[in-house]
């Protein structure tokens, strides 16, 4: 795998996992009733994310719409992933870009010689943060 082939497929697969983790939470129970659990992820549950009242009619809107169809970043787009909370909230709320780095690193190279859909997600994720920063 080249790559630039690996990079892509790592982020189309993270993409698509972050959408079918959302999907299979939900799909237990009632969509319009999908509840974020801001008791396990307290960051995700205060500005700038507001998770608390992410609902799935408001993902699935994302998902026909694009995550930004208003033309700016949209940080609600983080309730689908909230394995990512300590990640986001040190790059977008403490602004600590390095420790932001550490934590997306040493989570990537957990993940780097899985098999599946997260295998070369190392050679994406280190990055996310920067390019925002």
């Amino acid at each position: 795998r080249t790559g630039e082939a690996a990079t892509g497929g790592a982020l189309a697969h993270s993409v698509a996992g972050r959408t079918l983790a959302l999907q299979e939470k939900v799909a237990g129970g009632i969509p319009g009733d999908y509840n974020f659990n801001c008791y396990r992820h307290p960051k995700l549950c205060k500005p700038p994310f507001d998770c608390q009242t992410f609902s799935y009619p408001e993902m699935m809107g994302q998902m026909a719409r694009g995550m930004a169809p208003e033309g700016h970043g949209n940080l609600r787009t983080w309730c689908w992933s909230p394995s990512y909370e300590d990640y986001v909230d040190a790059c977008l709320v403490q602004k600590d870009l390095v420790k932001a780095a550490h934590i997306q690193y040493d989570w990537s190279l957990r993940m780097a010689n899985t098999s599946g859909p997260m295998q070369g997600v190392d050679e994406v994720d280190a990055s996310y943060c920067f390019i925002e920063g």
